[in-house]
């Protein structure tokens, strides 16, 4: 048991002095509070927990779960901002099973001192979770447009290489296939009596944006920006969304 008397004797403070200390009562100057500290620890007795010196190294950090991917997320981007400044993160998350009570891990978190606590919200989470999905819808039509292109250019090369006929191509085609359907079904290879097929796509992709097969298609003729496909034969693949990405730019411009 704290002795008041004790503590003060040996700060030569008064015991009232003393109780406002323990209590974190204002009206102690700051080297009067740190005698009494001081003189608390001499004497061997355990400083109240408000009173312990914290920590400079911790900080909590108080997550609603770990189950759904964007919170981990969250917990990485925190957790490497924290470090680079020198803090040791201290992760405390609910978990099927029974998990402390948020209130009950903040209590923890003050009985170990920690320099701060640091709260993701589950609200805070939902632009981000819409943003990580938009993002992911973008590296889709990235992987998409590349597929497509790369279909046309391995059309057009086996025409230059001889290894489709010209009888196969309609005129204006300048070497390049009517249209995507064709890349599907195939076309017969030059010089190959057994009816064998060239064909450059398993199926037409669906569009990530605009959720269909339904592309935007450039002929050789047709100029770089036109949004009305001349039908000749399709040179380039574009998205018919008329959003905008992340960076800026517009989808149907990639």
């Amino acid at each position: 048991m704290t002795r008041l008397a004790d503590i003060a004797a040996h700060a030569k403070v008064s015991e009232a002095t003393v109780s406002r200390v323990l209590n974190s009562k204002p009206g102690v100057a700051e080297a009067t509070r740190q005698a009494v500290l001081t003189s608390l620890d001499v004497l061997g007795y355990e400083r109240p927990s408000r009173l312990k010196p914290r920590s400079a190294g911790l900080v909590g950090l108080v997550v609603p779960e770990l189950e759904n991917p964007i919170f981990p997320a969250f917990v990485q981007v925190i957790e490497s901002a924290l470090v680079r400044h020198g803090y040791a993160p201290v992760l405390c998350s609910h978990t099927p099973g029974g998990a402390p009570h948020e209130d009950q891990y903040v209590e923890m978190l003050l009985e170990r001192g920690v320099s701060g606590i640091v709260f993701v919200l589950a609200s805070a989470a939902m632009p981000l979770a819409t943003v990580a999905a938009q993002r992911q819808r973008e590296a889709e039509l990235r992987r998409t447009l590349r597929e497509l292109r790369t279909a046309v250019d391995r059309f057009k090369e086996s025409v230059d290489q001889g290894l489709i006929p010209t009888t196969e191509l309609k005129p204006g085609s300048e070497g390049y296939p009517p249209d995507l359907e064709t890349l599907v079904e195939g076309v017969a290879a030059a010089n190959d009596a057994s009816g064998r097929k060239l064909k450059f796509l398993r199926r037409v992709p669906v569009d990530p944006m605009t959720k269909t097969t339904e592309w935007g298609l450039r002929a050789y003729q047709d100029a770089p920006d036109a949004t009305r496909w001349g039908g000749q034969n399709v040179f380039d693949v574009y998205t018919t969304s008329g959003a905008t990405a992340l960076d800026g730019t517009k989808y149907r411009e990639w």
